[in-house]
């Protein structure tokens, strides 16, 4: 979005809220729990449509993705962001069997 001054900056903030996403989903995958903690908001949402299970906040869901069982890995199928906010279309593998894909949506970087 175009300012005053001629700079875009809702352009640059929507890249720098994708690549946080990325990140995000990066630092779960090599299992950094302080580095997720530090990026999902307060109020994020993680929704598993297989199971219609919903977790709620950065606690909960930090706690429900530590306990996980398994030997589980992630991917993003597909990011969307704007300039705060992202959601995220996983796919999620557990062992040598896939799961179906889950969704993450959140404001990353907003943490505490």
């Amino acid at each position: 979005m175009s300012q005053a001054d001629g700079s875009f900056h809702a352009v640059n903030d929507t890249a720098a809220t994708r690549q946080t996403a990325h990140d995000d989903v990066d630092r779960l995958k090599y299992r950094d729990w302080p580095g997720p903690a530090d990026l999902l908001a307060g109020d994020v949402v993680y929704e598993m449509p297989q199971t219609r299970e919903r977790v709620r906040g950065r606690d909960a869901f930090l706690r429900f993705t530590i306990d996980y069982p398994g030997d589980w890995y992630i991917r993003i199928r597909r990011a969307v962001a704007d300039s705060r906010l992202a959601a995220l279309w996983l796919d999620v593998r557990v062992g040598t069997r896939p799961s179906p894909s889950r969704t993450s949506r959140g404001r990353p970087g907003r943490g505490r």
